[in-house]
């Protein structure tokens, strides 16, 4: 059986298992259990080439929503935005200053 597995590349186990389900024939004579040169010329005529797993399609990815004004996080996440591209706040009027986004962003709100 380890023979047969060789003939694969397979390991010993992997012959067992064919064994057991049926899809080759043993020879159980003299103590030692044998697959017969037959068997395995039927198991390489059918094989096939292996091409690959075939990949499903995929849907189009949709755009990632960004939470408005009311939602969760508190601040319109656009103000925010414009504050870090614009590079000026006001630290006391600016609410995007000390905004949780901005802090999230690892970006600090300039010194007072």
């Amino acid at each position: 059986m380890a023979e047969f597995a060789a003939l694969f590349g397979k390991e010993k186990s992997w012959s067992y298992r064919q064994k057991y389900k049926g899809n080759i024939d043993v020879i159980t004579d003299f103590g030692v259990e044998m697959v017969a040169a037959s068997q395995v010329k039927r198991i390489e005529d059918s094989g096939g080439r292996y091409l690959g797993k075939k990949k499903p399609a995929r849907a189009p990815a949709k755009p990632a929503k960004l939470p408005g004004p009311g939602a969760k996080g508190g601040e319109d996440v656009g103000k925010v935005l414009r504050a870090i591209k614009s590079g000026v706040q006001n630290s006391k009027s600016s609410k995007a200053s000390n905004s949780p986004a901005l802090k999230r962003m690892g970006r600090r709100p300039p010194p007072h």
